[in-house]
């Protein structure tokens, strides 16, 4: 169920690959040899849990849907580098691809500044932190579909920080808390899907025990009531 993939056969480099080569395989692994510089999209093969890269890697398409992907490695090289199977840049500015086969909660390093094209695309993620209140991160720049399709991902709160987020950024059914009073000029006119609630000025959520309703707190003063847990039958508001 694990497979390597050789850099040459019978002399010749192997340059290229179809992205349905592991279409509706068993295969559970794969090992990039060193020497291919290229790694395609793999796409129809969910028994797919860790995907080894080499050294000698220069560029990386999107494997949003590998939906058991669990690990992304990689032979640290001068453009990218893993860290707990999360691919990074090399220098860890830059969060570059996210296995979705993960499940649970992710919290971004403090060290990372930008969210790559298709980062989390897909994700099973139920919560993803990009933003720390005792140590604020300093995320600056979401790109493209980095979000897209995270149909499970709930409470997501977009850091004052963050001055740039490019088109269909983000996808889920769930809503966005966002710092920002209004959208920023940098942000795409089509950032965030039109089925996604978003709420400004964001400040923080309050639990009212005494009815089990959950509220925004926003930092113009105002309150939203966004949910309830039925443990009371009347609620006053």
């Amino acid at each position: 169920k694990n497979v390597i993939v050789p850099a040459e056969i019978e002399g010749k480099p192997v340059t290229k690959f179809t992205e349905y080569f592991l279409k509706d395989t068993d295969i559970e692994e794969i090992t990039f040899s060193e020497g291919i510089t290229k790694i395609p999209s793999i796409k129809d093969c969910d028994s797919l849990k860790v995907i080894n890269l080499p050294s000698t890697t220069e560029s990386i398409e999107t494997f949003r849907f590998c939906n058991g992907l669990e690990e992304i490695n990689i032979n640290e090289n001068e453009l990218y580098k893993s860290v707990d199977g999360v691919l990074y840049s090399a220098d860890g500015l830059t969060l570059t691809a996210f296995p979705i086969g993960r499940t649970d909660s992710f919290i971004i390093p403090k060290t990372v500044k930008t969210i790559g094209r298709y980062a989390f695309a897909n994700s099973k993620l139920s919560e993803i932190i990009l933003y720390n209140k005792i140590e604020p991160h300093a995320i600056k720049v979401i790109e493209e579909y980095a979000f897209w399709g995270c149909t499970k991902l709930e409470g997501l709160i977009i850091p004052a920080s963050v001055t740039a987020i490019h088109y269909n950024a983000f996808q889920t059914e769930q809503m966005l808390y966002a710092r920002a009073a209004s959208r920023p000029e940098g942000w795409s006119d089509s950032w965030v899907s039109q089925s996604t609630y978003v709420i400004w000025n964001y400040k923080e959520h309050y639990v009212d025990s005494t009815n089990g309703v959950t509220y925004v707190l926003c930092n113009d003063n105002t309150a939203i009531a966004v949910s309830f847990d039925g443990s009371v039958k009347e609620v006053v508001i």
